[in-house]
């Protein structure tokens, strides 16, 4: 999982690798835990993917972009700067 670029602003993408074709979850969290962002749920085929995740609405500060799958979950730090 990437994030480029990063810090951001307003945007930025997050680009991941899947191995083989599976089911996952795409999501942005503050760092309260809470969602402000679901970017794609549902099954993907292996191969590399990418993503445009706008802050626009949001304020400045540290996000965390989560991938879950079937067998994985990954995250990344990314920072919003307005």
């Amino acid at each position: 999982i990437g994030a480029y670029p990063n810090p951001f602003n307003p945007v930025t993408n997050i680009m991941y690798n899947l191995n083989t074709s599976t089911n996952i979850d795409v999501s942005v969290y503050n760092t309260s835990g809470q969602v402000v962002a679901n970017l794609f749920n549902g099954m993907q085929d292996a191969g590399q993917h990418n993503f445009e995740f706008s802050g626009n609405n949001l304020s400045s500060g540290m996000y965390l972009v989560k991938i879950s799958s079937e067998n994985d979950i990954q995250t990344q730090k990314v920072l919003l700067m307005k």
